[in-house]
């Protein structure tokens, strides 16, 4: 009676065995067929066709190096087909599964070759009756993943410039940012590292335009743009870099006027003419100086203009000593131990006048102030 048990056992185990070998043989002849009819209408033009074809064929195999081959025939035509989106998904696959089996380099530069066809334009149809409606717009996205995919390659650069730009585009400044720094870093003598720079610039004016709470923005740019001017100071962008450094100037002298318009109306009058004067004394060429001087002469009457516009470097500072007064001193105890508890008489005879105001005009470290 064991011996019949025994004898059924091996029967099923042996019958389990031969099933799953033939589904498995049963699935790669079913790819293999599903191949032969992708390459029909492959030759005949039917690319769309063809590549969901090898895609099923893809899905029916079972052997690694079937599958690879099948992912690369969907790519191929889709590439024909000119749906390029579809073409990147497919080589993303490849990329993520079969990564020993294809030539990566050969795989990601064509990536940033559908990248960029994307950033100049283009966008894939939707495969319906009507051939005319376009997807959306998957520039960001894709360049996203090939800069994942292969951080340092040849057209990094490149790629990296043009994801700052869409990012600007859709208002994502923060992202814009990093990634205009992360060209100038890892592409630092690179002619994308120069418009980098100008991007970044320019980013950075905009947003203090805009509005500048802490002056963070206004001092990024000014810290961007000389940059700029002492890598490349005979750059036909000179012009524009001095006209930007001049924006920024009236931003941040615009941002003090009104921080003294705040303190004046709060009736802080010594904090709001502190405000006018360091837009007349360090911004004097911009228009809001004017301002603030013509607020200054309505907040102290015996303010009066210079007329004449000091650099920022030159100050104007007025010398002068207390005024000594003929009068009884009053010695402080102190760690006197007592011993000086009675006023004691001023013994000078003359007291001299208090001398003359000296204008002086000296240089000022900057950074020291």
């Amino acid at each position: 009676m064991r011996y019949f048990e025994k004898f059924s056992v091996f029967l099923l185990v042996t019958g389990l065995f031969f099933a799953g070998t033939t589904g498995l043989f049963a699935d790669n002849a079913t790819a293999r067929e599903e191949f032969r009819k992708g390459a029909e209408k492959e030759k005949a033009g039917k690319y769309i066709d063809a590549a969901e074809t090898f895609e099923e064929a893809h899905v029916q195999a079972d052997d690694p190096v079937l599958k690879a081959n099948a992912l690369m025939n969907v790519a191929r035509c889709y590439r024909k087909a000119q749906l390029y989106g579809k073409e990147f998904d497919a080589l993303q696959a490849l990329i993520k599964v079969h990564i020993s089996r294809i030539n990566f380099t050969d795989v990601v530069q064509r990536q940033y070759e559908i990248a960029n066809l994307f950033f100049k334009g283009h966008r894939d149809y939707f495969v319906s009756w009507l051939p005319f409606i376009r997807k959306d717009d998957r520039t960001t996205e894709l360049f996203e993943i090939v800069l994942e995919n292969a951080p340092c390659a040849a057209p990094a650069a490149e790629v990296r410039l043009g994801l700052g730009r869409l990012y600007v585009n859709n208002q994502k400044p923060q992202k814009a940012a990093e990634t205009f720094r992360k060209v100038l870093q890892l592409h630092p003598e690179t002619k994308e590292a120069k418009y980098a720079a100008l991007e970044l610039a320019n980013l950075f004016v905009q947003l203090a335009e805009k509005g500048d709470g802490d002056g963070k923005y206004a001092k990024e740019a000014l810290i961007t743009l000389e940059a700029f001017l002492k890598k490349h100071p005979n750059d036909s962008e000179t012009e524009w870099i001095h006209r930007a450094i001049e924006k920024v100037h009236s931003c941040i002298a615009k941002r003090y006027c009104k921080l003294g318009d705040f303190y004046k109306e709060s009736g802080k009058k010594e904090t709001a003419e502190r405000y006018y004067a360091l837009v007349i004394s360090d911004y004097p060429n911009t228009p809001e100086a004017q301002e603030a001087e013509k607020k200054l002469s309505q907040l102290d009457k015996n303010y009066v203009s210079s007329r004449k516009p000091l650099t920022k470097k030159e100050r104007q500072f007025v010398e002068m000593s207390l005024p000594e007064e003929p009068d009884v001193l009053l010695i402080q105890p102190d760690e006197s131990e007592g011993r000086f508890l009675l006023p004691v008489k001023d013994l000078r005879r003359n007291v001299s006048a208090p001398p003359k105001m000296i204008n002086i005009k000296e240089e000022v470290d900057e950074d020291a102030l």
